[in-house]
């Protein structure tokens, strides 16, 4: 039994591997379509924070006194940088497969820890719903700036959980750091669920919390001296000079990238939105698809709707660490001036993910299997479906 439980995590880990090198084929011995942490890995190895475009393109890239920068957190670019030293030119889609097949494996532990008494099968189904049912899976096996810094944030978003759960806050704050490495709008709400478990521990609550917040400080402290190199302010991220489409950037500056503007059409995004189009002919032509997505987004309870299931969890402290948690990770993206598009489904959700999972797993301990295999069992065939679907789309040798 010992050594079952010894080889449970490599296990995992290795499906998840393959299976990701599955979805994404040939993708994996190349550079993906925006490849910018790769340029910016380049560039911290040469000692400079700008980057050297070589003839890619300069969509979603900052301009400023004749240099480009790369808009998101530097984390994939420094985890990319002792790839450098064996090849001289490493594919970040394969660094987006190791990192979502370990965001798999901490996803098991995560659930076995929160939830001992949840039977082993249905844990499994609940790790392949991440796996294979959401957004996680396009996100994890197509690279790219805009879908490896949120991979990357997501596994230390997992080791952060674990971490709080098991109540080690040194290692916790440094897990949080990188976090903010990648993804700063998930910090606040990680601390919120520190904060709000650790609630009951007493005076051991504050020191915890200081030991905690020791390596945010320093890694906001870097981000701060990244930027003030960048654009000689350590408060300047560089958005309002990002190389964007004209309707994004007409959104941008009409009311700012963040805005209660934008949260009615997020909302309905992130929730409701049904796909483009329903072409019922289709189901008896096999030329075309029965549905068209839409690239802007969907919501969440046409691609993962098991997701709904945490809302019945019950009100304890737990799920309120969750839920407010989880509204605060959210809330950002909410008021953005973008929804995530190109996109299956609404990819910003995966920045909560790992938290609501806590929610959604104490529910469907007690589901019927009548009722949750069916409903796991269409998330990831829809996911996949999705996930190859959205390849064709931005990917011209997959169309």
């Amino acid at each position: 039994m010992k050594l079952l439980s010894a080889l449970r995590s490599p296990l995992v880990f290795i499906l998840a591997l393959s299976a990701y090198l599955l979805v994404a084929r040939d993708l994996v011995y190349r550079p993906s379509i925006a490849p910018y942490f790769i340029n910016l890995a380049e560039a911290f190895v040469d000692g400079k924070v700008e980057i050297n475009i070589d003839g890619t393109s300069t969509y979603d890239l900052i301009y400023r006194e004749q240099k480009w920068f790369v808009a998101q957190p530097p984390l994939p670019s420094m985890m990319l940088v002792p790839f450098m030293l064996v090849y001289d030119r490493p594919s970040d889609v394969m660094l987006g497969v190791l990192l979502g097949a370990t965001s798999v494996m901490l996803c098991e532990r995560v659930l076995q820890t929160s939830m001992p008494q949840l039977s082993w099968w249905r844990r499994a189904l609940l790790v392949a719903f991440f796996a294979f049912g959401t957004a996680h899976l396009y996100l994890a096996t197509m690279g790219t700036v805009w879908f490896l810094g949120q991979t990357s944030a997501v596994l230390a978003l997992w080791l952060f959980i674990q971490l709080v759960l098991a109540r080690r806050p040194v290692v916790a704050g440094l897990a949080l750091a990188l976090v903010l490495l990648a993804r700063p709008s998930i910090g606040p709400g990680a601390l919120i669920f520190a904060l709000l478990y650790w609630w009951e521990d007493g005076q051991k609550l504050i020191a915890r919390l200081v030991a905690l917040l020791l390596p945010v400080v320093l890694s906001i402290t870097f981000l701060g001296a990244y930027n003030a190199l960048r654009f000689g302010d350590p408060l300047e991220f560089g958005y309002g000079f990002i190389n964007d489409s004209s309707a994004i950037k007409e959104r941008r500056e009409t009311f700012g990238s963040f805005s209660l503007a934008f949260l009615p059409d997020n909302l309905y995004t992130a929730t409701l939105k049904p796909p483009r189009e329903f072409n019922l002919g289709c189901l008896t032509n096999p030329d075309c698809g029965v549905i068209t997505p839409d690239l802007w987004g969907m919501g969440l309870l046409w691609t993962s709707p098991l997701l709904l299931a945490g809302l019945l969890s019950p009100r304890d402290r737990l799920f309120w660490a969750v839920a407010l948690g989880s509204a605060l990770i959210m809330l950002p993206s909410l008021l953005y001036h973008n929804s995530g598009s190109a996109q299956f489904g609404y990819r910003f959700s995966l920045d909560a993910l790992p938290l609501w999972l806590l929610a959604v797993a104490r529910v469907v301990q007690a589901w019927p299997v009548p009722l949750l295999v069916p409903t796991v069992t269409y998330s990831l065939i829809l996911n996949v479906i999705g996930t190859l679907w959205l390849m064709g789309q931005i990917i011209p040798p997959l169309k």
